[in-house]
């Protein structure tokens, strides 16, 4: 695997991270018991993947 290969293949998944995020963000924000155990478990996996991506643009 050359760099550009790498950096091609992480940004695929940086883009498929965005993805779930904003999926994740948009069902959050329909789903009105905040105290539902999946509705915290989504929102933990939001707040995951959102940090996540944050983290590789801070470090670019």
């Amino acid at each position: 695997m050359t760099s550009q290969e790498a950096i091609n293949r992480i940004n695929a998944a940086i883009d498929s991270l965005r993805e779930v995020r904003d999926t994740i963000g948009a069902e959050l924000t329909s789903m009105p018991d905040l105290k539902d155990p999946e509705v915290q478990r989504l929102s933990v996996l939001h707040d995951r993947a959102a940090n996540a991506v944050a983290a590789y643009h801070k470090g670019q």
